[in-house]
């Protein structure tokens, strides 16, 4: 329909600073932050403190 917004399906993840194993990362990100790898991969992620308190500028960085 014309002038219709027509909204996309996003995927993400969530729990991208829980402690792991990024050696189980492709090579290329073992270097990097965990956030730097799934930008990589997915177009949003969930930022799980949105309802307990205003996330600080430096979570979005």
């Amino acid at each position: 329909m014309p002038g219709k917004n027509k909204s996309l399906g996003r995927i993400g993840t969530s729990n991208i600073v829980i402690p792991g194993n990024k050696q189980s990362f492709p090579e290329e990100f073992h270097h990097k932050s965990r956030l730097y790898y799934y930008s990589s991969l997915f177009n949003t992620l969930e930022v799980n403190s949105s309802f307990y308190k205003v996330p600080m500028q430096s979570t979005f960085e």
